[in-house]
């Protein structure tokens, strides 16, 4: 059985954030905000579980409900289930 490597952070952001809708200005600058702070992180880092659960509290901060299909497609890309 062949281990997969952990997704890096970096490598979805522009994937969740075609999918935010233009409305939600306050989520957007957020996450492109932690994309900026990414420049000088060494790759092993952005595969970990620190990065990981900072994005999530981005989403938490700003999404209450998953109640609209963008908010369901954001899920699945975070938790790589699509």
């Amino acid at each position: 059985m062949e281990c997969e490597n952990p997704r890096s952070v970096s490598d979805i952001i522009s994937q969740l954030l075609a999918v935010i809708p233009e409305t939600e200005k306050n989520l957007i600058c957020d996450i492109k905000e932690f994309e900026r702070n990414l420049w000088n992180q060494a790759p092993e880092l952005l595969r970990s579980s620190s990065f990981w659960v900072l994005l999530g509290n981005i989403f938490n901060k700003h999404i209450h409900n998953i109640d609209t299909d963008w908010k369901l497609k954001l899920l699945k890309i975070f938790n790589n289930s699509e």
